[in-house]
């Protein structure tokens, strides 16, 4: 759950991981090394658009629950 000031959003493991791989990376992190600390070695077994769809939905919840521009934070 991401509890923010304007609104609560489910937030899950899947969003948490990508969240903290990106937020834990002293460099920046491309969509393949984040799907590979989803999946591991399966990794290119897995729809590339999957990691893209699912960094905009954070954006979203980021805008919803806190009120800040996601698109601003990953770029």
């Amino acid at each position: 759950m991401l509890n923010g000031k304007l609104e609560s959003v489910r937030f899950s493991s899947v969003k948490a991981q990508i969240l903290e791989t990106i937020i834990l990376s002293e460099e920046p992190v491309t969509i393949r090394q984040v799907s590979k600390v989803l999946w591991g070695y399966d990794s290119e077994n897995m729809s590339e658009s999957y990691v893209p769809r699912m960094i905009k939905v954070i954006r979203t919840d980021l805008k919803t629950a806190k009120g800040i521009d996601g698109k601003e934070l990953f770029r």
